[in-house]
């Protein structure tokens, strides 16, 4: 289901409405609804829909800013959940768009995924777009390329080994050559995102299987559940520890790469947790994502910062010097570039720490992105603090 103009629904608090103000036809106007275009548009609905939900919210319904999906396993129980959600939106005066709402549905999309009864599938038009492409003609159609592949990675096995050639394209300091082996490289991964896998959900008391691929610029695991004489995948599913940071193996460090590393990293808060995302790719194609499940209660900017640390941190513990860093919080960038003055004595502190882990490497640089072109991070980020 989706909300009818979602952002407008909300009423501005009479002392904000004059802050809204435009002029039109020499006269001046302003909103009495929440417009779209504010910075905080999204947290503001997310937090009303968890809100008015928060009985029911992860358990038999799912939101994401304006995007609802009611699920249910059993017929009768499906048709309360439906009567208790139409009755809680008009209780708080919201209205569906009944153009984009879809009932009785088995399979549908959500969040850029396909999710149907046997699980997790990729979402086919992206994986289309894909098989459809032709052979890239410069570095630009090898970045859209690479862009595809990362959004769709957890539906690929070993996908960065995989596009380890295609990755070699796209170093500084080459001329462009698309190569034999990226051309092998490209229809092996055509091949693979034609029947890609379904991830399904776990399955308590059913033993978990492991494994592991390592290769020379990649290392990569699966976890897997037989079922009915079938391995099947599971989707990520983020558990909750003590430390703000997962436990995790510290492997035996290589030697130390000079070529510059990017870091993507995105933060998210709601009312009763928060997590984070933070996606890191290494000069020769090496790319690792952690998510972050936080124990302790948070705002958006301080969990923004949490990210960034927690992503410098893995970068340091790699042996990194070189470090492009990018995150869709223009509060954060602006405060650790110096261009805005850190007035909340809580984000001095995260200030101070980011700017001393900035001096250990050779070359740091932090830069703003937008929210779209952090899709990929912002996603995952959400994800995890759910």
């Amino acid at each position: 289901m989706d909300a009818y103009s979602g952002y407008n629904q909300i009423r501005m608090h009479p002392f904000d409405e004059e802050k809204t103000t435009f002029i039109m036809e020499e006269r001046v106007f302003c909103y009495k609804v929440m417009p779209f275009g504010l910075k905080n548009t999204g947290a503001t609905y997310q937090r009303l829909m968890d809100k008015i939900f928060e009985k029911t919210i992860e358990v038999d319904i799912e939101v994401y800013v304006d995007d609802m999906v009611v699920k249910s396993e059993k017929e009768n129980r499906h048709c309360e959940m439906l009567e208790y959600v139409f009755k809680t939106l008009r209780d708080h005066q919201l209205k569906l768009n009944l153009e984009k709402c879809s009932f009785e549905v088995q399979a549908g999309k959500f969040l850029g995924f396909m999710l149907t009864e046997r699980g997790i599938k990729a979402n086919p038009d992206k994986c289309q777009a894909i098989i459809d492409m032709s052979s890239p003609q410069g570095v630009k159609e090898v970045q859209q390329l690479m862009g595809k592949i990362i959004a769709l990675s957890r539906f690929i096995p070993q996908s960065a080994e995989m596009a380890q050639p295609i990755f070699g394209a796209l170093k500084k300091g080459r001329r462009f050559a698309w190569t034999s082996e990226c051309k092998e490289a490209f229809q092996k991964l055509k091949a693979t995102i034609a029947a890609p896998p379904v991830l399904t959900r776990l399955v308590s008391g059913i033993p978990l299987c492991l494994y592991f691929s390592a290769f020379d610029n990649a290392i990569s695991a699966v976890l897997v559940q037989e079922r009915e004489g079938e391995q099947r995948p599971t989707r990520p599913h983020q558990s909750s520890s003590n430390s703000r940071l997962p436990r995790r193996i510290n492997p035996r460090r290589g030697r130390e790469e000079e070529g510059e590393w990017y870091l993507l990293v995105d933060g998210s808060s709601n009312h009763t947790r928060s997590g984070a995302k933070i996606i890191l790719e290494g000069p020769t194609g090496v790319l690792i994502e952690q998510s972050l499940h936080f124990e302790f209660k948070a705002s958006n900017n301080q969990v923004e910062y949490e990210a960034l640390l927690a992503g410098m941190k893995l970068a340091q513990e790699l042996g990194t010097k070189k470090l492009t860093a990018k995150s869709d919080s223009k509060l954060v960038t602006r405060q650790i570039n110096g261009d805005y003055q850190v007035k909340d004595p809580q984000l001095a502190k995260y200030q101070d720490r980011a700017l001393a882990m900035a001096s250990s490497f050779d070359n740091f640089v932090l830069l703003y992105v937008l929210r779209d072109q952090n899709e990929r991070a912002d996603l995952l980020a959400k994800l995890a603090s759910t």
